[in-house]
Order: C-alpha cells, then sequence, then structure tokens
C-alpha cells in the first residue's frame, strides 16, 4: 500500500477529530457561560437576601434619571433607573447607586421612570447598608425575580452542555435483522 492511499484513509478521522474537538470547545463555552449566568444569579440572591437584615441610615438622592443604552439586536434599547445617592455610615460619607440587588432594564421608557419617580433628586431615603462593607448598600432590599431567572437559565444551560459534553456509552447493537435467522427444524 502507497503512502497517498493511506493518507486518504486518515484524512476522515482527522477531520472528524477536528470537529468533535470545535464541537467541545464551544459545548464548553457554553458550560462556562451557564456557570457565570448561574453564579451572578446566585450573587443576587445571597446579597438580596441578605439585604433584608442589614442596617439602615438616611440618605440623599443626589442624581435620579432615565439611562439608556442600546442593546445587542441592532435598533433595540433598553431602559434603566440611573439613580446615584449619599450617605453617612459612622461619619464616613459613601455613595451608591444600586437600588435594587439584580436590577431590571426595561424595554419601555415609561416602565423605568416609575422607579424613577419614586427617588426624586434630593429626596431623603432609607439606605440598607452592610454592616462589613457599608460601600455595599441598595435602597430596595430583597430578591429580585432577576436573580431566579438567572440562576435557572444557567443551570439549564450548564447541565444541558455538560450533558452533551460527557461521552455516551455505546450500547452494544442486536443482531442486524436484514439477514434472515435460520431456525433449525
Amino acid at each position: 500500500m502507497n503512502d497517498a492511499s493511506a493518507n486518504d484513509k486518515l484524512t476522515p478521522t482527522k477531520s472528524k477529530n477536528k470537529s468533535e474537538w470545535v464541537v467541545n470547545v464551544v459545548l464548553a463555552v457554553f458550560f462556562l457561560a451557564g456557570c457565570s449566568i448561574m453564579c451572578l444569579g446566585l450573587y443576587y440572591f445571597y446579597y438580596g437576601k441578605t439585604s433584608q437584615t442589614w442596617p439602615t441610615c438616611i440618605g440623599t438622592v443626589t442624581k435620579s434619571e432615565v439611562g439608556r443604552y442600546s442593546g445587542s439586536r441592532r435598533g433595540s434599547k433598553s431602559f434603566i433607573p440611573d439613580i446615584t445617592y449619599s450617605y453617612t455610615v459612622s461619619e464616613q460619607q459613601y455613595t451608591g447607586d444600586r437600588y435594587a440587588f439584580g436590577n431590571r432594564s426595561f424595554s419601555k421608557r415609561n416602565d423605568a421612570q416609575k422607579i424613577v419617580d419614586e427617588y426624586p433628586i434630593n429626596s431623603k431615603v432609607t439606605v440598607y447598608y452592610s454592616l462589613n462593607h457599608p460601600e455595599t448598600s441598595v435602597l430596595q432590599p430583597g430578591v429580585q425575580s432577576k436573580a431566579w431567572y438567572c440562576c435557572i437559565i444557567g443551570a439549564v444551560v450548564s447541565a444541558f452542555s455538560l450533558l452533551l459534553l460527557l461521552p455516551i456509552p455505546q450500547v452494544p447493537r442486536e443482531q442486524d435483522r436484514s439477514e434472515p435467522i435460520i431456525t433449525p427444524s
């Protein structure tokens, strides 16, 4: 057998291995992305839950407007409540910009405006802050729905990617039924 025919026989295997490698890399990226999304949700969930028991102080709203940013789709826009407030803990001045853990963006400006309207500039607000890290604060304590969405979506993407990455055990095939089965008489 010459070298050319040996290379021809190896080419499909190399091509198959390369395509399997690419698929595995893509699945690994999806797995990591799902884990990251799930971790973000757990972060929102943890801080949202613990913020309900944080100490409070009085703060002052220094900025309150609707922010806009372009989405990933052409022409799509999202609106976010852009709220900044200042507060003092143990004679130390802090500035916060989180109105809730898992801040939401809105497809309609009016929805973001409703949140902004709750916090007019120069108004006094109750600020919830972390006792151990007073620079971490929030105006609306508690778990937002985004925490649940991130956890669920991240878990589904990670689990699905992992299932596709794991090798599937080969089940032995039954006898080929195309051949007639001869039974002794």
